[in-house]
This record gives structure tokens, sequence and C-alpha cells, in this order.
């Protein structure tokens, strides 16, 4: 009996020192990304699936595969939240939008904001507009 829990202790720690050995060192995320080289703003596999979540840019930054918001579409962004306007579709002041205080760039590169509009025919309508 006393064999027993001698050879089964002894089984324990060899199999401790081995696991402890062999173990991986801990990722501390000053790696290198890894995962392909992608272009911020474009399209990441179908629209239903990526083809991969994470990539990297030519810069070496890291880059998310994420979902078009109010759509199926997916893009490559530097940060992991939805992206609220599909950046391959140019917009500006005046198309329709969605969410009332979104920020985004319109295609002229001035910044725009979601907000409702304030007079004429369509007031209350929410749609982009030049942010002041």
């Amino acid at each position: 009996m006393r064999t027993a829990t001698l050879l089964t202790t002894a089984l324990g720690l060899l199999t401790l020192a081995t696991a402890a050995s062999t173990a991986l060192p801990l990722d501390t995320g000053s790696a290198t990304p890894t995962g392909p080289v992608v272009r911020i703003g474009d399209y990441c596999g179908g629209t239903h699936a990526p083809t991969a979540t994470i990539g990297r840019t030519a810069d070496g930054m890291t880059a998310y595969c994420v979902r078009v918001r109010y759509t199926d579409a997916y893009v490559w962004s530097l940060t992991p939240d939805l992206v609220p306007v599909d950046p391959n579709v140019p917009i500006g002041p005046g198309d329709p939008c969605l969410d009332e205080g979104q920020h985004w760039v319109a295609y002229d590169g001035r910044a725009i904001v979601c907000e409702r509009t304030k007079n004429g025919r369509m007031a209350g309508n929410l749609v982009w507009m030049y942010a002041v």
C-alpha cells in the first residue's frame, strides 16, 4: 500500500516537472500581430464568414475584421468596435444615417455627424451634416 502511494506521488511529481519544462511562455501582448497584411477599410472575407478576424497593417498595427453596423458586410478597422458606415461607400452631408450623434468622415475628408434636420419638409429626419 505504501509502495503504491509512493509510486503515485512520484508519477505526479514527474508529470508536474514535465509540464513545467514544456509549458509555453506567457503572452505579454508585445509580440508582432499575426495574420494577413491588410488595408484599413478593405472588405475582409465573405459577408457572413470573415476569413480572418485579426490582421496587421503594412506598418505593423493590429487590424480587426469588424461588421459594418446594420449590414452583413465586414471591413478591416483599427478598433474592434462596429463600424457605423461602410468605408467603401462614399457619404456626405444630406445622406441619410441611422444613429443620431454618430461621427464619420465625408467623402471630402471633413468631419460629419448624424443629426436630425431642423426645418423644411424633411424636418426631423436623420441625415449626415458637417460637424461644427
